[in-house]
């Protein structure tokens, strides 16, 4: 059985009414119809970093992971 990294089954999140936040609860439903762990969240955000670093990206993160949205 595998144990999740966080030790949590869920999380609570509150976008104080942040515009760039707007497609949260999108972005969580995707990832966990998708069975992500917080491995694969924190391996997408490194891939980003590394991204935004080299400047081969501009997109905010939650825009980059999904760009449907």
């Amino acid at each position: 059985m595998d144990l999740p990294l966080a030790l949590r089954p869920f999380i609570l999140y509150y976008t104080c009414g942040m515009e760039e936040l707007h497609n949260l609860d999108q972005v969580c439903n995707w990832i966990m119809s998708h069975n992500w762990t917080v491995g694969d969240l924190w391996n997408m955000l490194s891939d980003y970093s590394s991204q935004r670093a080299k400047g081969e990206t501009k997109l905010g993160f939650l825009s980059w992971l999904l760009p449907s949205l």
